[in-house]
């Protein structure tokens, strides 16, 4: 049968009235999708009432009505029964008249028979966006009142793919109704939109939200924030712990110097990072932490774009010149860790940011087949089970290494002396980091040369900064309110000046550090 003879088909043998719409369909097809209707159309019966009686007209085809009926709001489908009196008296209204339905009923009946012949129902006319979500809901009731879901549902499932964006954006908006919707309908594609945007939002569901959500649906979100929020905190610890590499120099020879500068930026960026952090602006936040994560994805200037020197009066004189060098220390140093937040930032949903704009929240989220109630076998794809693997693996982090052009300038003398425009290179010394990853290790010292002399009791295996930094973020990760505790313990040591000594055979100068 053409599809293109919808409403009226030549060869219909039922007649339906929608007042004022009618349809001239199929009984076998109407009988096929919904066990309601095939009850009024089925064959007749041999021995039984004459054909007139079950709605048979003159032409032989059977005529059925839709009227009221305080039970269904949509109203039911009713034989027309024949004409006792002549309804063309004057003075007397119609009895056998059928008043006129309402726009919204007459829409939901022709999108039902739209969908028995497999024609994709209308259910956005060109309304608010969120009708979508409507219609979709009535057609549900609508099919389940007569019967008809194993057709129905499937059926909304295809019709709503077909609006790809205005979908998504409306499952953004709404997630907890789609939720559902997705559930009643069994819609893959429906019920993970709607997951992944519960799981980011998470941190903001009231009280009313969470019980709105089924049982099943908030015991899965449930578990994928959990997973969702241990990635979280992995990454945050990878950051906390990141070690910068090596730094080419302009005397590779010289590996006994350590670049200051660089130490300093791992300062700055770790006290910005423990204050965030103690401000509840990671995980905890209302958004999931999805505005730290994207900085620290963007790297470059998205945060912490100068440093404040008014912090730089705990330190010994220090110039312009060198804070820009610190800053561009710190620039490579947020280049290196923006790639621990990339696992975080990956947009698992079919929102597009483009289109719609940047959601609030993020949509890392995955779902697996195990993860969808209706679905009972889940053997069939075995590639797809979540594994702890899947949720702990990270990228790995690049060292950082600049331009072969770029160089580090070496300082063979230290000053004893200096004055407050003098560069602090001029009476320190800088570093390849190189020996950086030292402190991590097993040694004892800083240098294994047997001509060096320290002047510190052993290092431990951790360095400073790994020690205060883990300790805050545990404390704050892990005991209640808000822990304002940063101080300048982070920032470089100054150095007792008179106690640095270097002669011209101990090239390797000896600092104390006080």
């Amino acid at each position: 049968m053409e599809h293109s003879s919808f409403p009226k088909f030549i060869d219909g043998d039922i007649k339906l009235t929608v007042q004022p719409d009618v349809y001239r369909l199929h009984s076998q097809v109407l009988a096929a999708a919904s066990k309601v209707l095939g009850n009024l159309v089925s064959p007749y019966h041999e021995i039984g009432p004459l054909p007139y009686i079950q709605g048979m007209n003159h032409l032989g085809i059977r005529e059925i009505n839709l009227v009221g009926d305080a039970a269904h709001k949509l109203g039911v489908f009713q034989i027309q029964e024949p004409h006792y009196f002549n309804n063309e008296v004057i003075g007397f209204a119609d009895l056998s008249s059928f008043p006129v339905w309402p726009e919204k009923t007459r829409r939901c009946w022709e999108n039902m028979f739209k969908m028995f012949y497999k024609i994709n129902p209308t259910l956005h006319d060109g309304g608010t966006p969120s009708n979508l979500l409507k219609n979709s809901l009535e057609l549900v009731e609508l099919g389940e009142d007569i019967e008809a879901t194993h057709v129905v549902f499937p059926a909304i499932g295809t019709a709503l793919e077909v609006y790809d964006q205005e979908l998504y954006h409306c499952i953004a908006n709404d997630p907890i109704n789609w939720n559902k919707l997705g559930m009643k309908i069994q819609s893959t594609l429906i019920f993970q939109e709607s997951v992944i945007h519960l799981v980011g939002r998470w941190n903001s569901l009231t009280d009313d939200g969470f019980k709105s959500l089924s049982e099943s649906a908030l015991q899965l979100c449930s578990k994928k924030h959990d997973e969702v929020l241990m990635l979280k905190q992995i990454v945050e610890q990878r950051i906390l712990n990141h070690q910068p590499g090596a730094i080419r120099h302009a005397n590779p020879a010289d590996s006994k110097c350590r670049d200051v500068y660089m130490w300093m930026a791992i300062a700055f960026f770790r006290q910005w990072l423990c204050q965030t952090i103690a401000d509840s602006q990671n995980h905890r936040a209302l958004d999931g932490g999805a505005t730290f994560y994207r900085a620290i994805g963007s790297g470059g200037r998205a945060y912490l774009e100068v440093i404040d020197q008014s912090s730089l009066v705990l330190l010994f004189p220090i110039d312009h010149g060198e804070v820009k060098i610190i800053e561009e220390r710190l620039t490579k140093l947020k280049d290196q860790v923006k790639n621990l937040a990339a696992s975080l930032l990956v947009n698992r949903s079919r929102y597009d940011p483009k289109a719609w704009g940047e959601l609030p929240y993020l949509t890392c989220c995955k779902l697996y087949n195990q993860d969808f109630p209706w679905k009972v076998d889940t053997l069939e794809n075995a590639d797809h089970y979540q594994t702890e693997d899947d949720v702990m693996s990270l990228p790995p982090i690049p060292p950082c290494q600049p331009d072969t052009g770029s160089t580090v300038p070496t300082y063979g003398d230290v000053m004893v002396s200096s004055s407050p425009s003098q560069l602090l290179a001029d009476i320190s010394f800088t570093s390849t980091l190189d020996s950086m990853n030292s402190f991590l290790s097993s040694d004892t010292t800083w240098d294994m040369d047997p001509d060096f002399v320290p002047i510190l009791p052993s290092r431990p295996l951790f360095t400073p900064f790994d020690v205060v930094t883990d300790a805050l973020y545990q404390n704050q990760l892990y005991g209640l309110g808000l822990l304002n505790v940063f101080d300048n313990t982070l920032l470089p040591l100054p150095v007792d000046l008179e106690a640095t000594t270097c002669s011209p055979q101990q090239q390797n100068p000896t600092l104390n550090l006080t």
